[in-house]
């Protein structure tokens, strides 16, 4: 190596300049953040009340209850424009249904069974499962004497 300045040396036969200069005005590049991802909605799953015979949905990893509503998408292979004015005209449909629903109480929803999509009004849950982590499920129980396990 082959000193030239204070500020800088050659390094080798590449003549690649490095600065040494600590008291450069110049920043280091702080690493840019990722920008946030937006949080998907909630995998949700149902079940009918045995005493009201009402439908609820629920957090739940099962999937198979899900907002109402068809994606619109240009026209492609997949989408034709047979299938984009197909879609139009359930979406106008299903926000008809919606428009004329006199309980708030309830959602128009889409759910699974046998692997087929049925509309149905919902109720929503905040429901506490087998599934939930314990010191939920105990708190719903409103347990005495509980004590979370040491891991």
């Amino acid at each position: 190596m082959q000193m030239m300045t204070a500020k800088s040396q050659v390094l080798s036969k590449s003549k690649l300049v490095v600065s040494c200069n600590p008291t450069s005005n110049t920043r280091p590049m702080s690493p840019q953040k990722p920008k946030p991802q937006p949080t998907p909605p909630p995998k949700r799953s149902w079940y009918i009340h045995p005493r009201t015979k009402k439908l609820h949905c629920y957090k739940h990893d099962n999937n198979d209850c899900a907002v109402v509503g068809l994606w619109q998408a240009a026209a492609s292979e997949l989408h034709d424009a047979e299938l984009q004015s197909a879609t139009d005209e359930i979406n106008k449909i299903l926000d008809r249904v919606v428009q004329d629903n006199e309980d708030s109480a309830r959602r128009l929803s889409f759910i699974k069974f046998r692997r087929r999509w049925m509309l149905v009004w919902i109720h929503e849950a905040e429901s506490i499962t087998s599934e939930n982590p314990e010191d939920q499920i105990a708190k719903a129980l409103k347990l005495r004497g509980y004590k979370r396990r040491q891991r």
